[in-house]
């Protein structure tokens, strides 16, 4: 027989995970979680399940947030103001593609979607509570999309609120934010002071009247002539003259009046009102009043001229003397008729004859053509002409002679590349000291060259004969190479492996033939190098 045990009997925290049937499956936080197979016959099935089924809803596992935009599926990242880790559950409802929206876990790399909403199963339907977030934290939402047109990873799916505080929206003058809340108030009429609504100083317009205002809420002295009517209408008087009239309730029936005075323009004085002084203003004054009669002598000062009003008909006969204009301002176009001899500032080099300007001349520069001044012929000489006068251009071709170059003027630089041929050259003009070392090839030469391999002999034989025999081109002359090394040459008494001596003709049947001071090693390869005229 099984014991039932009430909750109030058992103590609190006295049940936890070892106290549990190992084969069923709990969870513990603030709260108990059963997280069994559904296909467990022993499970008890929640209110909250059973409401949703009843509803039409299919459950599914809580998401930790909801998204708010389209985000990419790859990487932690934060979501509705709240970080996701991987394996984070999260519902992504704002794809840019609704195809890709559904539950997906969260992961470092590429994000999966959850396995109780995988890709190709049916998702209308479906609902998840909503843990954390700013904007979608607490709710619950499901999946609005039509059966048959609801498969995951195919047809677009669409998510909305069905359940939690967020589920109100704001009405006309009321705002939410998350949970909350706000009225809307313009700021104008109505505010907001300390969490409480007032109407603001001066809120309250004639347009927002409506009806009359009782004695009882008027204070003394507020009302204004302007301001009353009805029976009291006797006592607003006309505007006459610039003057208003008011009137102010005295509490017993009677009635003051008084004229008002903007104490600027008028005035009470001693006999009555007057103009204040300095009272009337530019305002005041109609156009055109200020007449010529109203005017006192002189009054017309400079400053209140305006820009180009003097024009030639205010300006009488003779008014404008000498002193009045300005040095330079008489232009030629402002003249009319010649100007007489006397009126003239003549200076150097022109004179008065006649009535006539005479240019004076020197006669040796410029001189007096028929077609008036020109230059004298050979009027310019070399003081005439400015430093740096005559320029390439103004130089006739072959101006330049001989008798105008100066001794060493013509530099290097001067003279252009090839210019100098060998009919330019004296005879003997090239020196050895005009020729660069190394400078003169074979090919400058009017001789050939020819080469010859000797091998040494056995370590004894001090002379060696070229296999040519000479003959009468042979210049006798010769350069020999010990192992490719050029040695050097003594005319006599040769001494050690390095020094010879040369004779043209002194070899076996009239050869040329090298003599050296020792012979050479045993192997070594001599060379010689020697010239014939071509």
């Amino acid at each position: 027989m099984a014991v039932q045990i009430a909750k109030e009997q058992i103590k609190n925290n006295a049940i936890d995970s070892t106290k549990l049937d190992g084969s069923s499956n709990f969870s513990f936080s603030s709260q108990v979680r059963y997280t069994g197979s559904d296909t467990n016959t022993q499970a008890l099935a929640t209110r909250g399940y059973v409401d949703s089924v009843a509803a039409g809803l299919d459950p599914k596992d809580s998401c930790k947030v909801a998204t708010t935009a389209n985000i990419t599926l790859s990487g932690t990242q934060t979501i509705d103001g709240v970080s996701v880790s991987a394996g984070d559950r999260v519902l992504c409802k704002d794809q840019s593609s609704s195809s890709a929206n559904g539950i997906y876990i969260c992961d470092a790399g590429s994000w999966s979607r959850s396995t109780d909403m995988a890709v190709g199963s049916a998702a209308a339907g479906a609902s998840m509570f909503i843990e954390q977030g700013t904007v979608n934290g607490e709710m619950g939402f499901v999946c609005t999309s039509n059966k048959g047109a609801d498969v995951v990873g195919t047809n677009d799916l669409s998510f909305s609120q069905y359940t939690g505080a967020s589920n109100i929206t704001a009405g006309a003058a009321l705002s939410k934010t998350g949970d909350q809340l706000d009225v809307e108030v313009d700021g104008s009429s109505i505010e907001i002071s300390s969490d409480a609504l007032r109407v603001k100083a001066s809120g309250i317009t004639d347009s927002m009247l409506a009806g009359s205002i009782s004695n009882a809420k008027l204070s003394n002295s507020t009302i204004s002539g302007v301001a009353l009517g009805g029976t009291l209408a006797a006592l607003t008087a006309s505007s006459t003259g610039g003057l208003s009239l008011s009137a102010s309730y005295t509490g017993t029936g009677s009635v003051t009046a008084s004229i008002n005075l903007d104490g600027t323009s008028l005035a009470t004085g001693s006999n009555g009102l007057k103009v204040n002084t300095n009272g009337i203003s530019t305002l005041m004054i109609a156009d055109d009043a200020v007449t010529s009669a109203k005017l006192a002598d002189n009054a017309v000062v400079t400053a209140a001229l305006a820009g180009t009003s003097v024009t030639a008909d205010k300006l009488a006969d003779n008014a404008v003397t000498t002193a009045k204009i300005n040095d330079s301002a008489v232009t030629a176009q402002k003249l009319a008729g010649s100007i007489p001899a006397d009126k003239l500032n003549l200076g150097n080099g022109v004179e008065e004859s006649g009535g006539n300007l005479v240019v004076s001349l020197d006669g040796s520069t410029l001189a007096l053509g028929a077609g008036g001044l020109s230059v004298a012929g050979s009027g310019i000489g070399a003081t005439q002409l400015a430093s740096n006068a005559v320029i390439a251009a103004k130089i006739a071709s072959n101006a330049v002679e001989t008798a105008k170059i100066a001794d060493d003027a013509v530099t290097a630089a001067k003279i252009a590349d090839a210019a100098i041929n060998s009919a330019r050259l004296e005879d003997n003009a090239v020196t050895t000291a005009k020729i660069t070392n190394a400078n003169v090839t074979a090919a400058k030469l009017n001789f050939v060259s020819s080469y010859e391999t000797l091998s040494a002999g056995d370590g004894t034989a001090t002379t060696f004969d070229a296999a040519t025999a000479a003959d009468a081109t042979m210049l006798g002359g010769a350069i020999v190479f010990r192992n490719g090394l050029a040695m050097g040459r003594v005319a006599s008494s040769p001494s050690g492996q390095d020094q010879y001596s040369l004779s043209a003709t002194g070899g076996a049947s009239g050869r040329m033939r090298v003599t050296f001071g020792t012979a050479p090693n045993n192997g070594d390869q001599i060379t010689v190098m020697y010239f014939k005229v071509s």
